[in-house]
């Protein structure tokens, strides 16, 4: 991509090198679309991590780091002498980095990442502002005295993926922190047509609700369906892309997304909240009917902007009813309403465009191509 002069020059810290495999988790690698999709849309820089939060040296970063902030004040970062030492700049690239940027990103995996960017000092000074974007952080996390000794005043703009953290984080910190959820990369997700073949009755990636996924397995083998379901959990990506690209074609090829709010499974770690879980983006990019334990109402309202998850009966045989039911009929309307919706407000494209606003800064040109382009897709559905 060729950027025009007046666009803002970005740099983006990227973990897909993390020593310790978390950039490349399956769960996190939508995270590592986004980051594709401000480079190809900006022109980014990138700055690899090459540093795991869990070495030694960072262990004693940490534990320095909230010392110097008890005795200095929790907006102090750690002096320049401490930025990286003997073990190097905390970072690699793919080519020299310029001088001066308008807007560095840092999509942390974790709310404990902050010391990696904090170690990247070379790097980091030489952006005027910093964003910092936690996709998945909980207000449960949030109660841990430990954070508020973390270096949150190295970002300028603080950004939350769950609705309820924002508020949390925003009175820890004692600064505003703006509620931004993840997305997908429509134009990867979405079909040609709403009216696309899709030879998958029911697709269960993720967690799941063990006696609903017996009750889908009896009805596939009876009713002859077919019913696409993961058989193995944890594992790397290794080529972001591919991942990425088959994840779409299987979502585009899908009726129906068993679609539940983000940890049902984990309520020692979200407590009641009903969030809007990852899948929901690619389910919608997609057009693919979803269906499950919805999130709550009036987030779905919020983001990505109508309710979009059908509720499934928690007696696992009425929801298999319920969902046999649901694949029989087209729905070709519905399918529209949830490509127009992720075309239109809910490609990474727009989360973008938010942190420049926010930022105060142009939203580069090819990013404002990239929205035109989305927005004409919605237009022709």
């Amino acid at each position: 991509m060729v950027a025009h002069t007046d666009d803002p020059r970005v740099l983006v810290f990227s973990h897909r090198d993390r020593p310790d495999g978390n950039g490349r988790q399956p769960g996190y690698i939508g995270f590592a679309e986004a980051e594709d999709v401000l480079a190809s849309a900006s022109g980014a820089d990138r700055a690899h991590l090459n540093v795991s939060p869990e070495a030694p040296m960072l262990r004693v970063r940490r534990a320095a780091g909230r010392q110097y902030r008890r005795l200095a004040g929790r907006s102090r970062d750690l002096p320049g002498f401490m930025a990286h030492g003997r073990a190097g700049l905390g970072y690699h690239s793919d080519g020299p980095l310029k001088d001066r940027y308008d807007l560095a990103v840092f999509v942390a995996i974790t709310v404990w990442d902050l010391p990696l960017l904090e170690r990247m000092l070379d790097a980091r000074r030489r952006a005027d502002q910093v964003a910092v974007w936690f996709p998945e952080v909980w207000p449960l996390e949030l109660a841990d005295p430990r954070l508020a000794l973390e270096p949150f005043s190295i970002a300028d703009h603080v950004f939350v993926g769950v609705a309820d953290s924002a508020p949390v984080l925003s009175d820890l910190v004692g600064r505003p922190v703006h509620y931004l959820p993840m997305a997908a990369d429509a134009m990867r997700f979405a079909p040609a047509s709403p009216a696309e073949p899709r030879p998958v009755d029911v697709l269960g990636i993720g967690r799941r609700l063990p006696a609903l996924h017996d009750a889908l397995l009896d009805w596939a083998a009876k009713a002859g369906r077919h019913y696409l379901y993961d058989t193995i959990s944890g594992g790397e990506v290794h080529d972001v892309a591919a991942h990425r690209e088959n994840l779409a074609a299987t979502y585009r090829r899908s009726k129906l997304a068993i679609t539940h709010f983000a940890k049902f499974d984990r309520p020692h770690e979200v407590g009641d909240q009903r969030e809007n879980p990852g899948r929901l983006w690619e389910g919608l990019a997609s057009g693919v009917i979803m269906a499950g334990m919805p999130p709550r109402p009036e987030l779905q309202r919020r983001f990505p902007g109508a309710e979009v998850v059908i509720e499934l009966p928690r007696d696992p045989h009425e929801a298999v009813a319920t969902i046999d039911e649901l694949v029989r009929q087209p729905h070709e309307d519905l399918r529209r309403h949830h490509l127009q919706l992720a075309l239109t407000a809910n490609d990474w494209g727009h989360r973008w465009r938010t942190v420049f606003e926010t930022a105060g800064l142009a939203v580069p040109s090819a990013l404002q191509t990239r929205l035109g382009h989305l927005a004409s897709l919605a237009e022709a559905l």
